[in-house]
C-alpha cells in the first residue's frame, strides 16, 4: 500500500469515526479545542 493511500484511508477514518491515531498524537502533543468539541460529539 502507497504512503498516499495510507494517508486519505487515515484521513476518511478519522472523520468517519472522529478518531485515529493521527488525532491521538496531535492531541497528546498539541490540545486543540476544535478537534476535543469535534470528538466530544459522538
Amino acid at each position: 500500500m502507497r504512503v498516499s493511500e495510507m494517508t486519505v484511508k487515515e484521513a476518511v477514518v478519522g472523520y468517519w469515526i472522529h478518531d485515529n491515531p493521527a488525532l491521538n498524537i496531535i492531541m497528546l502533543i498539541h490540545p486543540i479545542d476544535a478537534i476535543n468539541q469535534w470528538q466530544s460529539v459522538i
